[in-house]
């Protein structure tokens, strides 16, 4: 393979903020659109760069990312948090 086909084979596997984004909000279980609210980012930002009009900046990037693992955060102390309903409870229903 010639070294221009072997840039663009790792240039198409490289994912963007928004791809990275997702994966990290869809790993935390987090909505995206709670994260860009979270992060002080309008709504606007997100769908442009979802259709691709708009790519995010590095700085906004790690603004979203730091509120997804902050919402994540929130949500396993909330489920640590909640009483567990017990087997036996359930087997009645």
């Amino acid at each position: 393979m010639t070294i221009a086909g072997r840039v663009r084979q790792k240039c198409s596997i490289m994912k963007t903020y928004m791809e990275q984004i997702e994966t990290l909000a869809s790993d935390h279980e987090v909505p995206v659109e709670a994260a860009f609210d979270e992060a002080g980012v309008e709504r606007s930002t997100l769908r442009r760069s979802r259709k691709g009009l708009t790519h995010l900046r590095h700085d906004t990037a790690e603004k979203i990312a730091e509120a997804i693992i902050r919402i994540a955060a929130r949500q396993d102390r909330a489920r640590d948090q909640s009483p567990a309903v017990p087997a036996a409870a359930n087997a009645g229903a």
